[in-house]
C-alpha cells in the first residue's frame, strides 16, 4: 500500500497576494490527505505496525512512528476546520484588500490539537500541520513499504516450501525412512510463516533463499533415497526440484497479476496463470512424476528414462512459460515505479532551478504525485503528466 502523501508547505510564502491560490492548494492537500488516511487504515501492513509485538523488531523500528500516526486525523481535521472557515469568509466577503489579509491571518492563526501519541495539546497553524502530517506519513510509510516487500518476496516461498515438505514426508513414509532434513525444513517454514504474521521485520530477504536451500536439500535426500543406485537418480532429483520451483513460479506469477490488477488501471499485456491443477492436480506434473518414481524395480530402466524425458520437456516448457508470465505481470508495476523515479528527479530539478515557489508548477507536481501514488494508478495519465512537466522544466 502506498498512500498519496501531501507535499510539504514550507516551499512558498503565504501572503494576501496569493491567498486564493494558497487556499485552493490547502483544500486540495487536505482532500488528498483524507483519502490517504482512509487507505492507510485499510492496509494490512499498517495494521501490522499498529499491532506489532512490543518486544519485536517491527515494534522496535516502527512502533514510535505507528503510535505517532494516531495524530494524523486530529491534525487533518484541525487544519480542515481552519481552511473551511477561511473558505466561508471568502464566500461572504471576498479575498481583496483587507479581506485578503484577514484570510491570511485565519490560515496562519494557531489552533489547538490534542495529540494522541503524547496526550498533550499543541498550538499549530495550517502550514505547520501539513508539514507535520508529511513527516508522520513518511515515517509510517517506510515501515509499510518494508513489510509489503517482505510479504511479496517470502510468503509465496513459504507456501510452496510447506507443500513440498508435506509431499516429501509422504514419500519418506512410503519408503520407510526417517529423513531429518524434512523436519528441519518444516520447522524453518513454520517459523518464517509465524514471524511474517507476528513480527515481519525480524525476517530478512535472505531468509527466502535460505529456505529454498533447505527445501532443495530435503528434496535431494529423499529423491536420492528413493532412486537408490538407479541411473535415473540425477534426473529424478532435478525433476523434484523443478516441481518445487514451478510451484514458486506459478504462485509468484499469479500474485504479480493480482497485484497489478489491483494497483494499475486497465493494465495491458498481463498473462493469465494456469491453475495449480497443472502441477498438483490428479494428472498434474507432481502426480505424473510420482508415478515415474513409483515404477517397480522390475521395469526396464529405459522405459522409465523415456517417460521421464517426456516429463522433463513438458515441465521445462511450463517453467519458461511461468517465467514469462511473471515478467509480463510485473511489467506495469515496474513501469509505475520507473515513473515515480522520474517524478522525484523532476522535483529535484525544479528545486535546483529555483522553482520551489511556483505554485502552478507545484500544483502540477501534486497532480502527478496524486496519479502515481493513488491506487489504482493510470499509467497513461501519469506518463502524459510527466511529459508535460518535462516540457515545462525545459522552457
Amino acid at each position: 500500500m502506498t498512500a498519496n502523501w501531501p507535499k510539504p508547505t514550507h516551499t512558498f510564502t503565504l501572503s494576501a497576494h496569493n491567498v486564493s491560490e494558497s487556499l485552493l492548494f490547502f483544500e486540495s492537500s487536505i482532500a488528498h490527505i483524507r483519502t490517504s488516511l482512509t487507505e492507510l487504515e485499510l492496509s494490512p501492513s499498517y495494521l501490522m505496525l499498529t499491532d506489532a509485538n512490543p518486544g519485536g523488531e517491527t515494534a522496535r523500528r516502527y512502533g514510535k512512528a505507528a503510535k505517532e500516526a494516531n495524530d494524523l486525523w486530529p491534525l487533518t481535521n484541525g487544519a480542515g476546520y481552519q481552511v473551511e472557515a477561511a473558505r466561508a469568509y471568502i464566500e461572504e466577503y471576498g479575498s481583496k484588500g483587507k479581506h485578503g489579509h484577514k484570510i491570511v491571518e485565519m490560515l496562519q492563526e494557531r489552533f489547538g490539537v490534542v495529540l494522541g501519541a503524547s496526550s498533550r495539546p499543541i498550538s499549530i497553524t495550517v502550514p505547520e500541520a501539513l508539514d507535520r502530517i508529511h513527516v508522520l506519513f513518511s515515517g509510517v510509510q517506510a515501515g509499510i513499504d518494508e513489510i509489503d516487500a517482505l510479504w511479496a518476496a517470502l510468503l509465496p516461498r513459504v507456501k510452496a516450501a510447506t507443500e513440498t515438505v508435506e509431499e516429501l514426508q509422504v514419500a519418506a513414509d512410503r519408503l520407510g525412512i526417517v529423513e531429518p532434513l524434512i523436519g528441519r525444513t518444516r520447522a524453518l517454514a513454520l517459523d518464517l510463516a509465524d514471524r511474517l504474521t507476528s513480527d515481519p521485520l525480524s525476517v530478512t530477504a535472505a531468509d527466502g533463499p535460505a529456505l529454498d536451500v533447505k527445501v532443495n536439500d530435503a528434496i535431494t535426500q529423499v529423491a536420492t533415497a528413493r532412486s537408490g543406485h538407479d541411473n535415473l537418480a540425477k534426473d529424478l532429483v532435478r525433476a523434484a526440484q523443478l516441481v518445487a520451483n514451478l510451484r514458486v513460479l506459478r504462485s509468484r506469477a499469479e500474485s504479480a497479476r493480482e497485484t497489478t490488477l489491483e494497483k494499475i488501471v486497465e493494465p495491458s499485456g498481463l498473462i493469465r496463470v494456469p491453475s495449480g491443477q497443472i502441477i498438483d492436480g490428479p494428472e498434474g506434473l507432481a502426480s505424473r512424476l510420482e508415478k515415474i518414481n513409483g515404477t517397480g524395480d522390475d521395469q526396464e530402466w529405459i522405459q522409465r528414462r523415456s517417460v521421464l524425458d517426456m516429463w522433463l520437456r513438458t515441465a521445462t516448457k511450463l517453467n519458461e512459460q511461468l517465467e514469462r508470465a511473471e515478467a509480463a505481470n510485473k511489467g506495469p508495476l515496474e513501469k509505475r515505479d520507473e515513473l515515480r523515479g522520474r517524478l522525484q528527479a523532476y522535483q529535484a530539478k525544479a528545486a535546483g532551478m529555483g522553482h520551489a515557489e511556483d505554485l502552478e508548477l507545484m500544483g502540477r507536481f501534486e497532480d502527478a504525485r496524486s496519479v502515481l501514488y493513488t491506487s489504482p494508478t493510470d499509467l497513461s495519465v501519469a506518463e502524459v503528466s510527466l511529459q508535460e512537466l518535462a516540457a515545462r522544466l525545459r522552457t
